[in-house]
């Protein structure tokens, strides 16, 4: 059943067989599509179960990619969905996997970090360090740092987006629920001067020691 709201007149839900929502702030309307009369083929299946599995291991990031997939027409979720559907590795259909080296998780044009290493401490925390004295063009000091990393065993992301800056050099990520366990390391930057991002960097893998 179809809503009207009474301060703008748009329409929303189905009217016969047409459907009609708003994106972007305007008014559409498609067609109700027909009942399928033949059983979908093999490539079919494959894509959707590979949609499936690269949304749900996107979805605890979604919040994230609102900052680092920054987009005039496409919703940030979406626009990371498309950048990354590529890469996870078709061979491994029906138990899908992710290409990590080849993952994103931000996409633009801030430069991203020169000298960057990242270490085990004790007690389950990783040290990032960079060369902060390096400023190249369309960065700035203030650029914000976020960083993510993922353990396939537990299917988990932990993922940091707070006050530390390019100008800092360093920082130490509190990586305590995944003590023992390896894990995929990525790390970007979010510019407010600019209202860009940067690319994300892989880092690889690093397996976190554990706490005694």
């Amino acid at each position: 059943m179809a809503k009207i709201d009474m301060h703008t007149n748009n329409i929303s839900g189905k009217v016969g067989d047409n459907v009609y929502y708003l994106r972007n702030g305007k008014q559409l309307m498609r067609r109700k599509p027909a009942p399928r009369k033949t059983e979908p083929s093999i490539p079919e299946l494959k894509h959707r179960s590979k949609f499936a599995f690269i949304t749900k291991f996107l979805l605890p990031l979604n919040s994230l990619f609102y900052e680092t997939f920054r987009s005039d027409n496409m919703l940030p979720f979406n626009k990371a969905l498309s950048v990354n559907y590529n890469h996870v590795i078709p061979e491994s259909y029906p138990d899908w996997r992710v290409d990590f080296s080849k993952f994103r998780l931000g996409e633009g044009d801030i430069p991203g970090l020169a000298n960057l290493t990242v270490n085990n401490l004790e007690a389950g925390q990783l040290q990032f360090n960079w060369n902060e004295k390096l400023h190249p063009r369309l960065s700035t000091r203030l650029d914000r740092i976020y960083i993510a990393i993922y353990n396939e065993d537990l299917n988990m992301w932990l993922t940091y987006l707070g006050s530390v800056y390019r100008k800092d050099g360093s920082f130490i990520l509190d990586a305590e629920p995944f003590s023992g366990f390896p894990v995929h390391i990525y790390l970007g930057l979010i510019s407010d001067f600019w209202g860009e991002s940067s690319d994300s960097q892989y880092l690889g893998m690093v397996i976190i020691n554990n706490i005694s």
